[in-house]
């Protein structure tokens, strides 16, 4: 965490791992990433079909969801809403 002009390395066991090519909004006073890709190996990757959210602090798990090669996370008039192909 970056705060004041100084890095804190925050130890968490429970998190949302590696990845890339994920959903992310800040929505209530909480990040929330969805889905995303993590390789395995060069040659092959593992598609992530879950919702977490930070709160400033530590990892939560929310919930599983669709695969979805493109995630997009929206407000929609108030709410969390996920879209994408």
């Amino acid at each position: 965490i970056y705060h004041k002009g100084a890095w804190t390395e925050v130890n968490n066991n429970v998190n949302p791992g590696n990845r890339r090519a994920q959903g992310m909004l800040f929505f209530k006073d909480k990040l929330y990433i969805y889905g995303g890709a993590r390789s395995l190996t060069p040659q092959r990757d593992t598609s992530l079909q879950d919702l977490w959210s930070w709160d400033g602090k530590k990892w939560e798990f929310v919930v599983n969801g669709p695969a979805l090669e493109t995630p997009y996370l929206v407000n929609i008039k108030g709410d969390l809403t996920l879209c994408g192909y």
